[in-house]
């Protein structure tokens, strides 16, 4: 478990890669482990999980599916998405899916962003 205030900065680094573009999940671990004190890298991925399940609730974040290289994104049902993180292929830099799961911020994720980061409302 980590502390609220590195939860909130974990939040603030996904949040500005989501509002720059569709950003793929394992782009976002790597971010995570420098965020993160050197006994936690190794549970990165769960922490960015946790988070990602707490915007997304939030209506901060959405999940979409996207081919790989330019494939236009298709919209998953949030409750979709979350299940899906449980699965190691949505964490793969290449996986046998045929689509990368996305996550970007909503309308209100990039208002917030802007405005009063995540965890700080």
């Amino acid at each position: 478990m980590i502390s609220s205030t590195l939860r909130q900065k974990l939040a603030n680094e996904i949040m500005g890669l989501a509002v720059d573009d569709y950003a793929n999940l394992w782009e976002i671990v790597p971010l995570a482990q420098g965020c993160l004190p050197a006994d936690q890298r190794g549970d990165a991925r769960e922490q960015v999980r946790a988070v990602l399940e707490e915007l997304a609730a939030r209506g901060l974040v959405s999940f979409w599916w996207r081919a790989w290289p330019n494939g236009d994104p298709e919209p998953v049902p949030t409750d979709e998405a979350i299940r899906l993180l449980a699965d190691d292929r949505a964490w793969a830099e290449r996986s046998d899916w045929p689509r990368d799961l996305v996550v970007a911020a909503t309308g209100s994720g990039e208002r917030s962003y802007y405005t009063a980061p995540p965890g700080r409302s």
